[in-house]
């Protein structure tokens, strides 16, 4: 990350700013956000990974996991039995709601 090499480098938050300013341009984080980077790493954050958080899957597998567990037990409870479609993703919308002329 951009952020904490120029922090090893013992440049400051704002030549940090200034010196991505000229590689990216309007594209560059603001300032306060470089300023909350470098005191997390005054701190000692050495890591820019994300923590782990309790409930929140890890990969997009555990989430389509978990919903196809909700689906099939949520189904059967107002009383469907059967699908009228093969699950395939991403299925083309059709509404008859707006019209296309």
């Amino acid at each position: 990350m951009n952020l904490k090499f120029l922090y090893k480098l013992g440049k400051l938050a704002g030549q940090s700013h200034r010196m991505l300013e000229q590689v990216y341009g309007e594209d560059t984080v603001i300032l306060k956000t470089l300023y909350t980077w470098f005191k997390k790493f005054i701190d000692g954050l050495e890591s820019i990974e994300d923590k782990h958080r309790c409930g929140q899957p890890t990969t997009a597998d555990n989430v389509c996991q978990h919903n196809t567990t909700l689906v099939r037990w949520f189904l059967p409870q107002i009383g469907v039995t059967e699908l009228s479609h093969a699950p395939t993703f991403p299925r083309p919308v059709t509404t008859t709601l707006f019209p296309v002329s």
